[in-house]
């Protein structure tokens, strides 16, 4: 994956997942956070056939340094999958 260097200290929030082209059976697409390489617990399950989902609940602390990424999981039932997925969050 595609990862991101903190830049400093500070807590991860308000993760929003965005489906600009919807597609699939509408089964589950699970959007979460990583900090290296372990899942947290700020995620996003958003429908294959939703426009948009978010997580306003959970956060995370990192340390500058710490290497940050998304893992997607989906079931292989979802078929084709949505596309122009946007992905933004805070680092507060």
């Amino acid at each position: 994956p595609t990862q991101y260097r903190s830049p400093r200290a500070g807590t991860l929030q308000n993760l929003r997942v965005r489906h600009n082209v919807t597609a699939g059976n509408g089964n589950l697409i699970v959007y979460t956070i990583r900090v290296n390489n372990v899942a947290t617990i700020l995620t996003v399950s958003l429908a294959s056939t939703a426009v948009d989902g978010s997580d306003l609940v959970n956060s995370v602390v990192v340390a500058a340094g710490d290497l940050i990424d998304i893992e997607v999981t989906k079931a292989v039932s979802v078929g084709t999958s949505p596309t122009n997925i946007t992905a933004v969050l805070e680092l507060a």
